[in-house]
């Protein structure tokens, strides 16, 4: 899980099409091998639970072919635009660079979850890199759930864990039934999550249906992050990851960093820092030098600023914690006493308490995507407490509020499966980035996927730059069948 995650960042320096940096990518990833090889000792000597892996693989296949993977069943609108990058690196030549109108724009975004895919779509050919795509990310997700109930005995404990961590969530629906409206527009019954106007926590479910590419390095992390409590893994492969994940999403990584840093100075504390993990932490930052300068090219078009100056803040501010947060804290605390006073546990809620205060991206990315890695951290906590609650044979009277607090949180997940059942397939849109930037958000800013050649140094690119044509096709359209998205 870990080096298939890891490696599309070593590969980076291939997106810029120039020879030197594909030599440069070469010993990028023969590094990162050795590095995670040297990291992963011990890990990677855990028995196999084949009960437990036919579990996770059960989840993580029908949670992806749900959200639309693959194209079996509906998918949401966010999906026409990741079809769109990945059908372009699968297609075309990289670096991906687009003529619009009378400038050259460079593909610039989190590119992780596509990279491999899209490098085996230039082998086998394009119209296999959805599926590639699909196979990938069940293969991910599949490990992300086995190592979810990692420290769990017991086919069906783990079966308990897996659950409660899919039907995580906060009370949305209640947010929903309150009257909130989406920046004065009405929220969609089949999407109730924008409620709160400015900011929203994901559930897992609309987390791995809607960005995979935001939710799998965080939720890996958060794996990974639990087995250092346990001092399963060491310091140097969980501080790692925070560079090596930011290629997949930036975000997310952004929100791995307190645990990272409560991590790295409790090692030092308790001198389990050695050299060869500054060592290990040191080649995977240099590693993803490349990836990272990269994604911040022209990052400061993007939009962003603070959000306590917003109409009705603080209105919106108490509410979201009140509903998003209050009931999760409840069921952890009420599950397992010990765990609320957990300097993990504080750190998550410090963290989802200040998240909402700022703001990146037209419709507030930073809150949805840097919230991942507290949130699936708080969902591992509160599968593994209610394993113990249960074995503790408590009366069943007892059980009545942690299934109160789940059930209503779950009905968010529940309609996000529910819109992919009853809604039609989509057809394969053949449209490129731009072409989807001109359908979706014809007056938006497509700062968040691409940036001007202009900002690039000529360093990066090769001489000629290749460009894709942007002129609208037949084949080019969203076909919805019954029911188009209100989004």
């Amino acid at each position: 899980m870990i080096y298939t995650m890891c490696v599309p960042t070593a590969l980076a320096p291939v997106l810029f099409g120039v020879p030197a940096t594909g030599i440069f990518a070469i010993y990028g990833a023969i590094s990162l091998f050795f590095v995670l090889f040297f990291a992963t000792q011990g890990f990677s000597q855990r028995k196999i639970r084949f009960g437990g892996l036919t579990i996770a693989f059960f989840f993580a296949t029908t949670l992806c072919i749900l959200g639309g993977q693959g194209g079996l069943l509906y998918s949401n609108p966010d999906w026409l635009w990741r079809n769109a990058v990945l059908r372009d690196l699968a297609a075309g030549p990289w670096p991906v660079v687009y003529s619009w109108q009378s400038e050259s724009l460079l593909l610039r975004a989190p590119l992780g979850m596509y990279i491999i895919p899209a490098l085996a779509a230039h082998v086998i050919g394009a119209s296999g890199a959805q599926f590639l795509l699909a196979t990938q990310n069940i293969i991910i997700f599949t490990l992300i759930f086995y190592f979810v109930a990692g420290n769990i005995l017991g086919v069906r404990n783990m079966f308990v864990v897996v659950l409660v961590f899919c039907l995580f969530s906060g009370w949305d629906i209640v947010g929903m039934k309150l009257g909130f409206s989406a920046r004065d527009t009405t929220i969609p019954e089949d999407h109730i999550e924008a409620w709160a106007r400015y900011f929203q926590y994901s559930s897992m479910v609309t987390q791995i249906f809607w960005v995979p590419n935001h939710a799998a390095p965080a939720w890996a992390f958060a794996c990974v992050y639990m087995m250092w409590c346990r001092s399963e893994v060491r310091i140097g492969l969980l501080l790692a990851l925070v560079p090596l994940f930011a290629f997949w999403s930036p975000l997310s990584a952004i929100g791995t960093l307190p645990f990272a840093f409560y991590a790295g100075l409790k090692s030092l504390k308790v001198q389990r820092f050695t050299f060869g993990d500054a060592i290990i932490t040191a080649i995977a930052g240099a590693i993803s030098l490349p990836a990272l300068y990269y994604q911040q090219l022209g990052a400061t078009q993007i939009d962003h600023g603070f959000t306590y100056n917003l109409p009705y803040f603080w209105l919106f501010y108490a509410v979201f914690l009140i509903l998003e947060l209050l009931p999760l804290l409840v069921l952890i605390a009420y599950l397992d006493r010990r765990a609320a006073n957990d300097p993990t546990l504080m750190i998550a809620i410090f963290i989802l308490v200040l998240i909402p205060l700022y703001r990146l991206g037209g419709a507030n990315d930073f809150a949805m995507r840097s919230s991942i890695p507290a949130l699936a951290i708080m969902a591992i906590i509160a599968g593994s407490a209610s394993v113990r609650f249960c074995e503790q044979g408590v009366f069943r009277v007892r059980m009545i509020l942690p299934l109160v607090v789940l059930s209503i949180g779950s009905i968010t997940g529940l309609i996000e499966i529910r819109r992919s059942l009853v809604r039609e397939p989509v057809a394969e849109a053949k449209c490129n980035l731009i072409q989807v930037w001109q359908m979706e958000r014809p007056k938006g800013s497509i700062a968040d996927y691409a940036v001007s050649l202009a900002v690039v140094p000529t360093w990066m690119l090769p001489s000629p730059v290749a460009t894709q044509s942007t002129a609208t096709s037949s084949s080019c359209g969203r076909h919805q069948g019954n029911g188009s998205d209100s989004r």
